[in-house]
């Protein structure tokens, strides 16, 4: 396994940070608190409302991160953090691998990936088939954080298939017309 991505890993978006969560009560604490005084000494009384508007405006400013993520998931958008191309090259540098092909990456949940992939492989035995399968798997986990991958392994070769039914070796027409 010799190709190591470097993933960094930023909170989501979606969910403010403690930061900027205090930020916000601070700024509508002290909005309040100014509208109070204001309203108090001055008698300003059209302050109130204005105040309360800045306050709304603030909240819908912060929830934009919050739509934008929502609408990702929903629309199935790939993680902005994880790129196919990186995906690609980790899974064809194992051994055995030959080509990946079809991958997909979508977002299934804020900070949840999925991942369904289509990986021609060289022909193994069942036992190295299934050793590379989880290989894999650990990999996505380990290094892009995927916990939730579907890998189709495949080989070039399939010949020697036995049909699953003994209708399946001739045409529905030759057992009409005998």
């Amino acid at each position: 396994m010799g190709f190591k991505p470097q993933l960094k890993l930023k909170t989501s978006p979606a969910f403010p940070s403690p930061k900027h969560r205090r930020g916000f009560k601070l700024f509508s604490s002290v909005g309040i608190l100014v509208a109070a005084v204001v309203i108090y000494w001055l008698k300003w009384w059209w302050i109130d409302p204005i105040i309360s508007l800045l306050i709304a405006c603030f909240a819908a400013l912060g929830a934009i991160p919050l739509i934008w993520s929502s609408l990702e998931v929903l629309l199935e958008y790939a993680p902005r953090l994880i790129k196919p191309s990186d995906v690609e090259a980790a899974l064809q540098s194992f051994p055995g691998v030959r080509r990946v092909e079809k991958l997909r990456i979508w977002a299934i949940a804020c900070g949840e990936t999925a991942l369904c992939a289509h990986i021609r492989i060289e022909p193994l035995d069942a036992q190295h088939r299934d050793q590379l399968q989880c290989q894999l798997h650990a990999y996505l986990v380990e290094a892009f954080g995927i916990h939730e991958s579907t890998l189709q392994l495949s080989s070039h070769t399939a010949t020697n298939l036995v049909p699953l039914h003994p209708l399946l070796n001739r045409n529905q027409v030759s057992y009409i017309h005998k």
